[in-house]
């Protein structure tokens, strides 16, 4: 992302990574005719143990934000868009 930011070229990712950025104008969606599906991604993480605090925040942010994103398309397709 840092690399794109810096007009060092094009680079692909899961549009809740670059979220904040899209809102502020930093980065610019492009080629979005090609968008599609994102990729399915698998979190995966010790059963019954306990996780370090900033595993644990991590998976809370993934969870939130695959969660809003998620409700977001929902809502768009109901609505016919």
């Amino acid at each position: 992302m840092t690399l794109a930011k810096s007009g060092a070229g094009l680079f692909q990712s899961y549009r809740f990574v670059v979220e904040k950025e899209l809102a502020d104008g930093s980065l610019v969606e492009v080629l979005s005719n090609f968008a599609g599906r994102s990729r399915p991604f698998s979190l995966l993480f010790p059963h019954g143990g306990l996780l370090p605090s900033r595993v644990r925040a991590f998976v809370d942010f993934l969870f939130d934000k695959t969660q809003r994103l998620h409700f977001t398309r929902s809502q768009r397709r109901d609505k016919g868009v």
